[in-house]
């Protein structure tokens, strides 16, 4: 009798909605292609974590055929999973210290994982100011001591390596192909898989009908948690005259192309407070895809979800400030540096006139192709999901299958 084809997702509940969001293309092919998908609740094994449980009843809705399993604790995550045969699963969490325990149970489980890394698919390099000494040690512990001594954790065999790394990062790929065998020794990952990101699954695997309604203005989280742990929590008066100058600057181009401006924010972001800072525009939560299709100009900070107005040839404008610290502003700067996308000062006083734009907007076509090309579809036109499933089911599902017969 042939067994149930099964998959488990490891992910933090608190940060649900924008999981599904991210890997949505990704996760509604996984409950095609899969008897059972399981999300299972990281939460509670996350060491220091102290936040409140949302309720995600609403979200489960969206997918029928998923299960949402939380474990209280580790005794009932063990009996959990002793239980169950072809223990596969997909890794939604990092390599920092406070993710310790929870890659200690994938081990003492026996859990192969997979990774899957083409959602950010240019890497941001962080400047902490000098001020702020300890957090910049802070930094450094979390983000490279971490994942070095998870590394040689892996090496020693006290935890699991990550069995398949699918990734966008073709710097990521090409590390692990040149790499000596002694070297992949070191390595976190078993092998390495290019794949194109999500961002190209979801515009390739869907028909778009495209308009150009309205100017889209993605809002920027100032006092994000990573903002203030390695930075500072920025006051309420410079927060309100940044919003201040970025009204002035919409109602401009708002002003210069007569179209209505939308405001579009993450699905963590607290709506109600949002539209305190924009009382003159509308404010929308979680159909920011839907807003950039209609949109005649994509105008933003930064967000990872500007990689759907890049493969939708939208115009995209880039703003900056170096009034909120150092730490958000080498974000500003990543993807206009790399695409050649135009960026504006909101404090900078030169006159915006829509003939300028436009030529702003022409400038660097063939920088902004070569991008796209590299980040978004390194795996020429293969769709990434389709290509996952597959190398999954042949190396662990069939494997499995035929090794139980």
């Amino acid at each position: 009798m042939k067994k149930k084809s099964k998959l488990f997702f490891f992910t933090d509940f608190n940060s649900l909605r924008a999981t599904l969001n991210a890997h949505y293309n990704l996760i509604k092919k996984l409950e095609k292609n899969f008897d059972e998908v399981i999300f299972i609740d990281i939460s509670n094994f996350i060491i220091f974590s102290n936040k409140k449980k949302k309720n995600i009843s609403i979200i489960k809705k969206k997918f029928n055929k998923i299960k949402f399993l939380n474990f209280e604790n580790t005794k009932k995550f063990n009996i959990f999973f002793q239980t169950q045969q072809n223990k596969i699963a997909i890794n939604n969490f990092g390599k920092k210290f406070k993710d310790l325990y929870i890659h200690y149970l994938m081990k003492q489980n026996n859990i192969k994982q997979i990774k899957v890394l083409n959602i950010d698919i240019v890497s941001v390099v962080r400047k902490i100011e000098k001020k702020f000494f300890f957090k910049k040690i802070i930094y450094f512990l979390d983000n490279k001591v971490s994942s070095y001594f998870i590394n040689i954790l892996t090496l020693l065999k006290v935890l699991n390596k990550i069995e398949i790394c699918f990734t966008s990062k073709y710097d990521i790929f090409k590390n692990f192909q040149n790499s000596s065998f002694l070297k992949k020794n070191f390595l976190f990952y078993k092998h390495v898989e290019l794949i194109n990101s999500s961002a190209f699954d979801e515009i390739k695997s869907k028909k778009h009908k495209i308009s150009n309604k309205h100017i889209l203005f993605i809002d920027y989280n100032i006092n994000h948690e990573d903002n203030i742990r390695y930075g500072k929590k920025t006051e309420n008066q410079i927060i309100h005259h940044h919003y201040k100058k970025v009204n002035l600057f919409l109602n401009n181009i708002s002003n210069l192309y007569n179209k209505k401006v939308i405001v579009s924010i993450h699905p963590l972001y607290s709506i109600n407070e949002t539209k305190k800072f924009f009382k003159n525009l509308k404010v929308i939560q979680n159909k920011t895809l839907n807003l950039i299709k209609n949109a005649e100009i994509v105008i933003l900070f930064n967000s990872t979800v500007i990689n759907f107005a890049y493969l939708l040839g939208k115009k995209i404008l880039f703003l900056k400030t170096n009034k909120i610290g150092n730490y958000p502003e080498t974000e500003f700067d990543t993807y206009p540096a790399r695409s050649g996308c135009p960026q504006i000062d909101i404090y900078s006083k030169n006159k915006l006139t829509k003939i300028g734009l436009e030529k702003l907007f022409k400038k660097n076509i063939l920088k902004r192709n070569a991008f796209i090309k590299k980040y978004f579809i390194p795996d020429g036109k293969q769709i990434g999901s389709d290509k996952l499933i597959n190398i999954i089911k042949k190396n662990f599902i069939r494997k499995n299958n035929e090794n139980s017969k």
